[in-house]
């Protein structure tokens, strides 16, 4: 006759075996614990997790909300981009080009105030090191030059 068990002389659980037969090979004790050296090979060799890459944060500056809103919500569905701030003139985008140091400023170019042409001189003039993306639906291209002028950079 032959059972299921959890065969407690194996810890194999449903091992089967015919009723009444012993297997004392199958019973020997438990191995040693690693001593201390070969417990800190074992951690040793053990990759440490990988570090997730500094997100890239962003300034958003344009003067209406609902693109800011938009450009906002698709910007943070990426990992690794974090708005940090916004801005809805030339002036707002300077003072918080200096407070939050982003890496890039998402710079809409017709805006009021100072606009952000000359948003664009005074933020490359911080040395912050921002990297200045414009983007404007009104863009000819003389004001192209102008931008570049301002310290933009073509890529």
């Amino acid at each position: 006759m032959t059972v299921i068990t959890t065969a407690p002389a194996t810890g194999l659980p449903g091992l089967r075996r015919p009723t009444g037969v012993s297997y004392p090979e199958l019973t020997s004790p438990p191995a040693p614990a690693p001593d201390t050296e070969d417990r800190e090979t074992i951690l040793r060799s053990k990759q440490a997790p990988a570090l997730a890459p500094k997100p890239i944060h962003i300034l958003l500056a344009d003067d209406h909300w609902v693109v800011r809103a938009g450009l906002h919500a698709l910007l943070d569905r990426q990992a690794n981009l974090r708005v940090v701030g916004e801005a809805a003139t030339g002036e707002e985008a300077v003072k918080q080009t200096r407070a939050l140091k982003p890496d890039v400023v998402l710079m809409d170019l017709v805006m009021p105030g100072i606009g952000g042409l000359e948003a664009v001189r005074r933020i490359a003039a911080l040395h912050v090191g921002a990297k200045i993306l414009v983007l404007s639906g009104y863009l000819q291209e003389d004001r192209l030059l102008d931008v570049l002028a301002a310290g933009a950079k073509a890529s």
